[in-house]
């Protein structure tokens, strides 16, 4: 998933001001996918960027609105 790059790219883009927010959503299916979840929150928090990102889990399929 390279969640790692997207991280970059916030920081990239916060340190030169621009205002916006991330939502990411899902939620961990395996173990792992937790442990990795983790890794991430720990890692936009040590960057100061926990004001941009939001989990916001698992969501029916019917409720979240076509981006296009």
């Amino acid at each position: 998933k390279n969640y790692e790059t997207l991280i970059d790219a916030v920081k990239i883009l916060a340190d030169q001001g621009i205002n916006f927010n991330v939502t990411l959503v899902g939620e961990p299916a395996l173990k792992s996918d937790k442990i990795y979840e983790g890794q991430l929150k720990e890692r936009i928090n040590k960057l100061g960027l926990s004001n941009k990102f939001k989990f916001v889990g698992k969501i029916k399929k019917h409720i979240i609105k076509n981006p296009y």
